[in-house]
C-alpha cells in the first residue's frame, strides 16, 4: 500500500482513482490512465479534451509559487477571507497558523507582494485555458453525465477564484497602505460579483470548503459574511472616518 498525501487528509477524486488505476496496471502509460478514468467518469466522448483540460490545470499548477510561509496566506480561506478598509494593528492583525488575518505583507516571501501576484494571475490565465477544454467536453457528454462534470467545473472554478482573490488581496492592501481609495473601492467592487458567484458554487456543492481533518474553513455563512466586509468597503458605515 501507499499513503500519498499530506498528514490532514485528502479526498476521494479522480486524482487518487487515477493513482490507483496506475499502481494496478502498471503497463498503462500516464496517458492511458488519465483516458480510462475520464472515459469512466464522463463518457468516451468527452475523454480526449477532459485529459487535455487536466493536463493544462496541472502544468498551470506545476507553477505555484510556493510561499515559505504557506499556512499565513489566505488560499486555504478563498472567499470567506474578509477584507479590511483600515490596518489591523498587531498582535490582532498579524498572521497565525491557517489565520492570514491583516498580515499582508508577511503572506509572501521569499516573493515580493508584487511578484507573488503577478504569478498568481499567470497561473490562473493558464488553469483558465484548462477550464475552457473542459467546458467544450461537457457539451459532449451524456446527458447522465453532465450533473457530476458541471460540479467538477464548479471546484475548478473556485480553485481559479481563490488563486485570483489573493492577487487582487495582495492589489487591494498595497492600495490601502498608499491611501488610494478610490482603487480599494473599484477592487471591493469586483470582488462582490465574484464572491457572489463564489456562494453559489458554495451552497451548490458540499465538498467546497472542506477538508479531511480540519473539516470546513469555510461554509455559506462564512462567504456572506466576506461579502458585508466588501460592502464596508464600498459604503462605508456613516459615521465611520
Amino acid at each position: 500500500g501507499a499513503m500519498e498525501t499530506w498528514t490532514i487528509g485528502s479526498y476521494p477524486s479522480p486524482n487518487t482513482e487515477a493513482f490507483a488505476v496506475a499502481q494496478w496496471n502498471p503497463s498503462f502509460s500516464e496517458e492511458q490512465v488519465l483516458n480510462y478514468v475520464a472515459e469512466r467518469r464522463y463518457g468516451a466522448e468527452a475523454a480526449d479534451d477532459v485529459v487535455r483540460a487536466w493536463t493544462k490545470m496541472s502544468d498551470a499548477f506545476a507553477e505555484f509559487p510556493f510561499s515559505s510561509s504557506p499556512y499565513a496566506s489566505p488560499l486555504q480561506h478563498g472567499p470567506s477571507m474578509p477584507w479590511y478598509a483600515k490596518h489591523i494593528s498587531r498582535p490582532y492583525g498579524n498572521a497565525s497558523l491557517f489565520n492570514p488575518k491583516d498580515d499582508w505583507r508577511d503572506w509572501t516571501p521569499p516573493y515580493s507582494q508584487e511578484l507573488m501576484a503577478k504569478l498568481l494571475r499567470e497561473l490562473s490565465a493558464k488553469w483558465e485555458d484548462g477550464m475552457a477544454d473542459f467546458q467544450r467536453a461537457i457539451a459532449r457528454m451524456p446527458k447522465a453525465r453532465r450533473l457530476i462534470a458541471e460540479r467538477d467545473q464548479g471546484v475548478a472554478w473556485m480553485v481559479d477564484y481563490t488563486y485570483r482573490v489573493y492577487a487582487d488581496a495582495l492589489h487591494f492592501y498595497g492600495a490601502r497602505d498608499g491611501g488610494d481609495q478610490a482603487t480599494m473601492v473599484k477592487i471591493a467592487t469586483e470582488q462582490i460579483g465574484a464572491t457572489e458567484e463564489a456562494l453559489r458554487h458554495v451552497n451548490a456543492d458540499s465538498r467546497l470548503g472542506w477538508e479531511a481533518e480540519l473539516q470546513y474553513f469555510y461554509r455559506p455563512s462564512d462567504v456572506l459574511e466576506r461579502l458585508l466586509s466588501l460592502d464596508a468597503v464600498v459604503t462605508p458605515p456613516s459615521g465611520s472616518n
